[in-house]
């Protein structure tokens, strides 16, 4: 019986379960997998572990920034209905501002922790650890603040917001932050409302504000590819390769001994 990694199907088998399994059974709540066989062994995959780090990705171009550099978007504007900020993120020292502008600011490392501050109202949520690259995604909705950490909710306020009539020049980086920034896309819509398989490159839409690639790789100009004209004017920050995603280590099995009998809910197993 051979099984596929249902975060990247494409990528073929990725070994054969270790027992002769005579069938198959999700949990009622999709989160395991068992497989029984005749010998009275049941296995079982918490398969909710492979979503914890987005598929393997080839390595492509970002840009490093320390402390004050930043890359400027003067012609960029987010408006004041939902929105959603996202980025590939290594943190590799001081905390400071990664995606910022119109009232709304991400932020990396403060407290050792991503933080979201829409219009005044701030939100903690994921860990930002040196050296290791994420996916983070800031949201904005109706009524409330958000933050997906490689597509997992970390962070949620309930928010009523008021908006300043002080706009803040549009910019990546600054403010204090050390770190790698890859792939951006910034988006007049609340894009995530439950947890997701971040994209390896972000595409263009009817609600993309700005488009990031990083494809440069040289030159003071980072150019949007929304098709909105929003380029990017780069201050001090270097052009560096991003490191690709490590492939998620295969699911272990857990070994419940001989079962006699599984409940109706999927999640019981007797002996």
């Amino acid at each position: 019986l051979a099984k596929w990694s249902a975060f990247n199907p494409r990528a073929g088998t990725a070994g054969p379960v270790p027992i002769s399994a005579n069938g198959l059974a999700f949990s009622s709540d999709g989160k395991m997998l068992a497989a029984f066989g005749r010998d009275g062994i049941i296995k079982v995959w918490d398969v909710t572990a492979a979503a914890a780090a987005p598929p393997p990705v080839a390595a492509g171009n970002a840009l490093r920034f320390a402390l004050n550099n930043q890359v400027q978007i003067p012609t960029l504007k987010v408006g004041r209905g939902p929105l959603t900020f996202e980025g590939y993120i290594t943190p590799l020292g001081k905390g400071g501002q990664v995606i910022a502008g119109d009232g709304h600011v991400l932020f990396s490392g403060i407290n050792n922790a991503f933080q979201f501050a829409s219009s005044g109202i701030p939100l903690v949520g994921g860990k930002a650890e040196i050296g290791k690259r994420v996916h983070v995604a800031a949201v904005r909705a109706d009524k409330e603040i958000r933050i997906y950490q490689n597509g997992q909710l970390v962070g949620a306020k309930a928010a009523s917001f008021v908006f300043s009539k002080n706009k803040t020049l549009f910019h990546l980086g600054g403010v204090g932050f050390e770190g790698i920034l890859s792939e951006v896309r910034i988006s007049s819509t609340a894009r995530y409302s439950q947890n997701f398989t971040p994209a390896q490159r972000f595409n263009t839409d009817g609600n993309t504000l700005a488009l990031y690639h990083f494809d440069e790789g040289q030159g003071l100009v980072l150019k949007d590819s929304s098709g909105n004209n929003n380029d990017g004017k780069i201050f001090g920050a270097t052009w560096v390769k991003a490191e690709p995603w490590a492939a998620a280590p295969p699911l272990a099995p857990v070994d419940l001994g001989k079962v006699y009998a599984v409940g109706k809910d999927g999640l019981t197993f007797l002996r």
